[in-house]
């Protein structure tokens, strides 16, 4: 397992109806690595995630159902903002979040909490049920306000070890009003104990203990959601064989919240997403979970000014289009390379002059770029074709004014064919670019 970027966190075919809607998170990690004592150089780091959000039933109770992933990007240059950048893997999400009864100071703080059951941890997100917020809305009179709360972070100090969760108790302060990005927002601190002591049975075994804090500036919005959260770190992680790692410099994580989340920062589930809880109309699947409007289409505030509806009918055979559970997949199935080159043929700039228009008619976060082959020939030269073919297509792209930074390119080689492999006719339906506009 390659190293996860620290997060708090990127094609299936069916189509995807979305009760509520799409919580994305962006992840950055700027820091200096120390080894045994001595300077090992900077680390900068990223990841994209995307939730989706259903309410739902779990154990009786009301619940958000969260199912995503992370597309990780491993080593990065600092100066990559605004860049292109080449994506290293994508990491399932799967989870629940429920009603947990609040203890101890908590509880006295009138603090919601809640409990997070996955059912896929692949490492996201690494910060969990943080930020926590109290029951109240936050208002001026509540300046100076402080509470504490539990809380999991993940890490994963050492390249191609498993992540490691650590429990950690939080002290919080309301410190008033803020701007983000021309907003009033409210601004938080908080800062904890880093503290391990081999707890988690799905973590590194090599990792003995951890000693260290780490500071967080939070920006909630109205709903005390967070919108940005930037981590001071200095932490120390001791392994067999008397090895340490220490880390410090910052982690930062953006948040962005579709039209059609519930979530409220730090609360659980309202009973009011289920209805009238005393006659529910279908009773609860107990120790199980089940989400509900299954079958109901996610329907736009503005459905005429919708991606899907924006698309419709364009592309003029240059594509096909999808809805996939990341958003709308463009197969580029008539945008032609040289054989085993990653190099456009001869006249192929008008299909990208209408690709590039058609996108720029589009709303989204990022545009992620997979290239396939067909599966001929050697595994490796496969993948370094198919990303290279990607790459060149986010480059001819950006000439025609898509910003590079919103692109995350990747290669698949043959390992997704869309037909068999039999026919000449079949493989080249397998040698496409495909792009997909995720919200």
């Amino acid at each position: 397992m390659k190293r996860p970027i620290l997060s708090i966190a990127c094609v299936l075919i069916p189509v995807i109806a979305f009760t509520n809607g799409r919580i994305s998170i962006s992840e950055r990690a700027d820091y200096s690595v120390y080894k045994n004592g001595a300077y090992a150089g900077l680390t900068y780091r990223e990841a994209y995630i995307y939730l989706d959000e259903k309410a739902a039933v779990y154990n009786d109770e009301p619940a958000y159902r969260y199912e995503g992933e992370a597309f990780v990007l491993e080593e990065t240059r600092k100066n990559m903002v605004g860049m292109a950048k080449k994506l290293d893997e994508i990491r399932p999400i799967a989870f629940t979040q429920s009603a947990h009864p609040a203890v101890g100071n908590a509880n006295r703080s009138g603090l919601h909490h809640s409990r997070l059951d996955f059912t896929q941890d692949s490492g996201y997100p690494l910060l969990r049920n943080f930020s926590a917020s109290p029951a109240q809305q936050l208002d001026l009179q509540d300046i100076g306000k402080k509470w504490t709360a539990e809380s999991v972070i993940v890490v994963c100090p050492q390249q191609g070890k498993n992540a490691t969760r650590i429990p950690v108790l939080a002290e919080y302060q309301y410190i008033g009003k803020k701007k983000y990005n021309g907003k009033d927002t409210h601004y938080v601190k908080a800062v904890f104990a880093v503290r391990y002591h081999g707890e988690d049975q799905l973590g590194d075994a090599d990792m003995l203990r951890s000693e260290g804090s780490r500071t967080a500036d939070i920006y909630l919005d109205e709903r005390s959601r967070p919108l940005f959260i930037r981590e001071k770190i200095d932490e120390t992680f001791f392994y067999k064989g008397d090895e340490t790692i220490r880390q410090r410099g910052f982690l930062l994580h953006f948040y962005n919240y579709g039209q059609h989340t519930v979530y409220n920062g730090g609360s659980i589930p309202a009973p009011a997403l289920l209805g009238d809880s005393k006659k529910p109309a279908k009773p609860p699947v107990r120790q199980s979970e089940k989400t509900l409007s299954e079958t109901t289409p996610h329907v736009p505030a503005k459905p005429e000014s919708s991606n899907k509806e924006r698309i419709k009918d364009k592309g003029d055979g240059i594509f096909n289009v999808q809805e996939t559970p990341r958003g709308i997949l463009l197969n580029l199935k008539n945008v032609n390379f040289v054989a085993d080159k990653a190099e456009l043929l001869h006249g192929e700039d008008k299909k990208l002059n209408e690709i590039a228009a058609i996108l720029k008619t589009l709303t989204f976060k990022n545009l992620f770029v997979e290239g396939h082959t067909a599966d001929v020939g050697d595994k490796s030269t496969q993948h370094g074709l198919s990303l290279r073919r990607a790459k060149t297509v986010v480059d001819e792209l950006t000439k025609r004014g898509i910003p590079a930074g919103v692109f995350i390119y990747s290669g698949a080689g043959g390992t997704k064919p869309i037909a068999s492999n039999r026919t000449e006719a079949e493989r080249a339906l397998n040698r496409r670019v495909e792009i997909t506009v995720m919200e």
